[in-house]
Parts: C-alpha cells; structure tokens; sequence
C-alpha cells in the first residue's frame, strides 16, 4: 500500500499535528510573524491534504515570544485552540496562555488561561477533550506551586464553559521536562516527564511517570539508573496500557 504525507505548501512555519473530523476535514495550526505582529493560523483541507486554506487568524503585537498552538477537534467538530503570546498586556515581559473556541458556532473571545513572567520560559501547551466534552490543559511553565522559579506541570480543566483554578500536577524543587500526555478511555491523563532529584542518584536525570485527573494524581519513578535518563512522550493503547521509550 502506498502512503503518502501532505504538506501545507507554502507555509515554512506550520507548526504541530494535523487533526480531522467526522467528516474527514483536516485542520492545522500554525503561526507566522510580520515585523512585530504574531498572527495564529488555523487552516483546513477538504480533500485529504493536497490544498489548504486559512480559516481563521489572530494578530497580536508582541515584544516576547510564542510556542506552538494546541489545536484538537470535539465530538461535535468543534475546534478548541490554546497558544502562548508573549509581550503583551500588562507586562511586555509577560507570557500569557490564551484559549478560544467555537463550539457556540463562532469562535471565543480570548480567555487567558495563565500569565506568567516571560524569563527563561517558553511553555509548550497540550490540549485534550475527554469523553463528556470537557477540555483539560497541561501546561509546562514556571511561576505556580512551591517552586515557582522551576518548570513544572500544571493543569487547568473547563466544565459547562468555565475553566476551573490552576493546580500542580507534581511538586518538585527541579525543572520536569516532558513532551504531548496522552488521555486513555476513563478520561484519566498520562505523563511521562523527567527530572533531578529522585531515587538513588539524584543527581541524574529519572524518567517518571504520572498519571490521574483533577484533585488526584499518582506518582511513580521508571528509572533508578547512574545514568542521564530521557523520555520524550508517552502513548495509550485500546486497553488504556500506558507505553513510552526512554533512554
């Protein structure tokens, strides 16, 4: 069988994973600048990829940086999109987290989602819709918890329309870095991250493992090794089997 992959020709800067509806249309999220101005794309493609074209853009000016969009598709082919824009109100120094949608037939206002200070910090987004229609965010970011100079996980969920407090998935006096969670069948969020400071060389690098939902998280250790250890994601199988590689 012959594959095949589609690009968006034209466009350099396409940025994250294609998704698709129940209908077979394609949508990817991209950002392009002009001078200042950070424009969000989201552009579609009815006929599996050979053409695309923007259905949707916002422009901020900014001073700070972006990272790449979130973008998924609902049960109801509804789009949900989270991005970072840095530099703007209040503080130029400011990297604040922005949410739109348009499940009510035309897309959101801004909701922010989280601003944090914008030293030494570019925090990817992940966004995930769970069998009941409700959005959960992770977000890897400074600025919450016990340790706000660290990089940690912190997770936002939004119910009936309204996105619930900020909260720390694992506290811990190291940066975690981690890669896209994954969400299994029971609505229950994966993530394989890895850090400083644990088991009997805490001076290496630990791949660990968490998992749960709002208000309940398990924490496990993978490795215990004298070595640096690394792992990029982690992926759910039909069996809500939780799977990764590290090394």
């Amino acid at each position: 069988m012959k594959s095949r992959v589609n690009t968006i020709q034209g466009i350099a800067t396409a940025n994250g994973k294609p998704v698709v509806d129940s209908t077979g249309k394609l949508y990817v999220s991209y950002t392009t600048y002009t001078g200042a101005t950070l424009v969000i794309h989201i552009a579609s493609s009815t006929d599996e990829g050979k053409t695309w074209s923007d259905e949707q853009t916002w422009s901020y000016t900014e001073t700070a940086f972006n990272t790449i969009p979130s973008l998924i598709v609902d049960y109801a082919d509804k789009l949900h999109i989270a991005y970072v824009v840095g530099g703007i109100s209040p503080l130029t120094l400011m990297l604040t987290i922005i949410y739109k949608t348009n499940e009510s037939g035309t897309w959101s206002a801004d909701e922010v989602l989280s601003q944090v200070n914008a030293t030494n910090n570019f925090p990817p987004v992940y966004l995930f819709v769970d069998t009941t229609g409700n959005i959960h965010c992770i977000i890897n970011t400074k600025g919450y918890g016990t340790y706000p100079t660290k990089y940690q996980a912190v997770y936002l969920k939004r119910t009936s329309g309204t996105w619930g407090a900020i909260e720390v998935v694992y506290g811990i006096n190291q940066n975690m870095s981690f890669e896209e969670p994954a969400m299994d069948s029971n609505n229950i969020l994966h993530l394989i991250w890895y850090s400083d400071g644990w088991g009997s060389y805490t001076t290496k690098q630990q791949v660990i493992y968490t998992y749960g939902t709002s208000g309940s998280w398990s924490t496990e250790q993978i490795t215990d090794t004298n070595d640096e250890n690394y792992a990029r994601n982690v992926v759910v199988d039909n069996s809500d089997i939780p799977h990764t590689i590290y090394w």
